[in-house]
């Protein structure tokens, strides 16, 4: 006589794979509630109740809450203190608080919007919710850029799910995201580069802080986080190690992008005449964009101001930078467009705009070296241009200092 669907520990079915048919277990809980889905790895019934005994045994006794509410469970999947956003941590990468903020505000307004999931549970997130959710958010005015990172939000947090036992399968095997072709930043030409190089400008940080993009290929973080320690004035050689934002602090640099990079021509010059203005001496700790705190860089809203108002010298206004699509990023594009003209080859470009791990850095070789000074010396001959100085009223702009 069969037990009670309530006494039963787990059931097997078949499942044809290919032109082969193997026998799947589900373990159940004590109200019947499927908690996992398993492989047996065979077509013999007998041997798969035998191997489903094993699986059964190795389950947790008590196994986590199994049917939060979907919603519930993926705002509470993307906060600090999580079980997943600590087991990154442990595993060496770090997600940091813009990330997860960023990953919550998009799931908050385009996930949590949707009607169909309101009053969800965990378990009952299917392939077909999914995907209905995918095109409705599609067919709004929503960004492709925030529609996909909410995709990715919710893709970690189902696998993960499913990996530690909420749910029975992982339903987001067939959830894709939408088709999306980010918007190109703009690029500064050469001569323009020039202007920016001999203009006169009354807060040098400013000014460095776009020198660098476009001379070195740093981004904004970077070069909020270069201190003396990495600037070799001697081998004209730059450490990239460390990014700076204001959530999180010194970190490691996007994607984790360690490398050296050339310093020449006016990206020297400026960094010279920063070690020599640095108000705290410049020692090998000190910011190289220092700012009124010793131990904090030049604020991000202050760079970003120079780069408006430095564009707008030279000739750039607000319309023409939209219709351009530059901002302060498009200093680091520029470096790329000029370095490929210049005619480095895409390796040695992608070395210098970042690498994806800290060997180069572990390595401060002269085989390095001298691929760094190589690159410099094209670098110096690609961006030999002409400058036109277009000078400005020095107005200082002390309440920026922060």
């Amino acid at each position: 006589m069969p037990r009670p669907k309530s006494e039963e520990s787990f059931r097997i079915y078949k499942r044809k794979l290919g032109v082969r048919e193997l026998f799947y277990v589900r373990i159940l809980d004590e109200g019947g509630n499927i908690i996992a889905t398993r492989s047996t790895g065979t077509d013999n019934e007998r041997k798969a109740v035998k191997k489903a005994l094993e699986i059964l045994k190795a389950i947790p006794k008590n196994p986590p809450k199994q049917n939060p509410l979907f919603l519930d469970f993926l705002m509470s999947f993307w906060q600090r203190e999580s079980a997943y956003v600590k087991s990154k941590k442990h595993d060496g990468r770090i997600l940091s608080n813009a990330y997860l903020s960023k990953t919550r505000h998009y799931a908050e307004t385009l996930v949590k919007t949707h009607t169909a999931f309101k009053a969800l549970r965990l378990s009952q997130v299917t392939p077909r919710l999914l995907d209905e959710w995918r095109i409705t958010v599609a067919d709004s005015d929503a960004s492709r850029k925030g529609i996909n990172h909410a995709i990715n939000g919710i893709r970690a947090c189902l696998r993960w799910a499913s990996i530690k036992g909420y749910i029975a399968t992982d339903p987001t095997a067939s959830f894709k995201y939408i088709a999306y072709k980010p918007q190109e930043k703009g690029a500064l030409s050469s001569d323009e580069m020039a202007c920016v190089e001999s203009l006169e400008w009354p807060d040098i940080r400013q000014k460095a802080a776009l020198v660098l993009g476009f001379s070195c290929g740093l981004r904004r973080g970077e070069v909020r986080a270069l201190k003396w320690k990495h600037v070799d004035f001697d081998r004209k050689i730059m450490q990239i190690s460390e990014n700076f934002t204001d959530d999180d602090g010194l970190k490691e640099p996007k994607a984790g992008s360690f490398r050296y990079v050339p310093i020449f021509g006016r990206a020297l010059g400026i960094l010279t005449e920063l070690k020599r203005t640095n108000p705290y001496g410049g020692e090998l700790e000190d910011f190289a964009l220092p700012n009124v705190e010793r131990e904090r860089p030049l604020a991000a809203i202050t760079i970003k101001r120079g780069f408006e108002r430095i564009m707008d010298a030279i000739g750039i206004d607000k319309d023409a930078r939209e219709k351009r699509k530059l901002s302060f990023h498009s200093m680091r594009h520029s470096f790329v467009t000029r370095a490929r003209e210049a005619g480095l080859s895409d390796f040695v470009v992608s070395s210098l705009s970042g690498h994806k791990t800290t060997r180069m850095m572990e390595h401060y070789s002269h085989q390095t070296i001298t691929a760094v000074e190589s690159a410099r010396k094209a670098l110096e001959e690609g961006f030999k241009r002409e400058g036109k100085n277009h000078p400005v009223e020095p107005t200082l702009f002390s309440h920026e200092y922060i």
